[in-house]
Formats: C-alpha cells, sequence, structure tokens
C-alpha cells in the first residue's frame, strides 16, 4: 500500500491501482485509477473532462446516455479531443474492449471502431448501428454488425482438447 500523497489535492492518500466506481449524472461510472492518484481525484478529474471535451458528443439525460457518432467522427482519426471522448465512452460503459455479449461492425472482415485500431466493442445495438450508419453507409462495399454471444479464447481450446 502506497502512503504517498494525492499530487492533485495533497491531502488524501494516492493509494494503489484499483477500480473506482462512482454515479456520474445518473449513470455508473466506472474505470481504472492509477496509483498516482487518490480516488477523489480521480472522479473529479473525469467530470472535468466529461464536461470540457464532450458539450456535443455525448449527452447524459433522466440516466440515458446518447452519443452523436457523426460529431465523433467528424473530429480528425487520432486527436486528443476524439482520444478523449473515446475513453470516456469507455468508462461509462458504452464501450468496451471485451466482445463478449457486445456488438461490432465489421466490412472485409475487420472490426471497424471508432478508435481505428485496436478492438473496440458496442455494449448497445443502437450505439453500433448508430456508427455504422455514420461511418459505413456511402461505403461501396459490404459491412455488417454482430451480436458476440460466444467467445472461446486460445487457452480454453487447447485445454478441452481442441
Amino acid at each position: 500500500m502506497s502512503d504517498k500523497k494525492c499530487p492533485s489535492c495533497k491531502k488524501n492518500v494516492a493509494g494503489e491501482t484499483e477500480i473506482v466506481s462512482f454515479e456520474f449524472q445518473g449513470i455508473k461510472v466506472e474505470f481504472r485509477k492509477f496509483g498516482f492518484q487518490c480516488a477523489e481525484c480521480a472522479q473529479k478529474d473525469f467530470e472535468k473532462k466529461f464536461i470540457r471535451y464532450t458539450p456535443r458528443e455525448i449527452s447524459i439525460s433522466n440516466g440515458r446516455i446518447d452519443v452523436n457518432w457523426e460529431d465523433i467522427l467528424s473530429l480528425k482519426k487520432k486527436s486528443s479531443k476524439r482520444e478523449v471522448i473515446l475513453f470516456l465512452l469507455i468508462d461509462l460503459g458504452v464501450l468496451s474492449h471485451s466482445s463478449l455479449g457486445n456488438w461490432e461492425v465489421v466490412a472485409c472482415n475487420l472490426n471497424i471502431n471508432p478508435l481505428g485500431g485496436g478492438e473496440l466493442f458496442f455494449t448497445r445495438r443502437e450505439d453500433a448501428e448508430s456508427f455504422a450508419k455514420s461511418d459505413l453507409g456511402a461505403a461501396l462495399y459490404p459491412w455488417e454488425i454482430r451480436h458476440i454471444d460466444q467467445v472461446i479464447k486460445s487457452f480454453e481450446e487447447s485445454a478441452a482438447g481442441g
């Protein structure tokens, strides 16, 4: 256990890396807090980022998250604002690094997602559809949206004798 003070507030103990969970505008937020900051300051940083970076792209009303995928896609692929918004969407549970139980947009056998590289999955069908229509609506090649209801990992397959 680290007993170093948080550099942001200089009063709380920064603690260890841990999952921070709290309610924000009626929505459960969950993310990994690193050991250099206390949970209270990590929560305040999330709230500041949300207010600063998402005036048009993400709105929360009556406990419901609405995402404007067209506005997000209009940002440059590697812009810092776009990356912050995508990480906020992960923290809000709209996007996930986990495939199981989630949705993916596929074109030419590739996972197409707002990050551009790597794999991100949509936790809600309506976001996958809105993203796909905004990003691929005019594409001259076929695309599809898949719900992933079963994942067999390589270590499970070999352990089962497959």
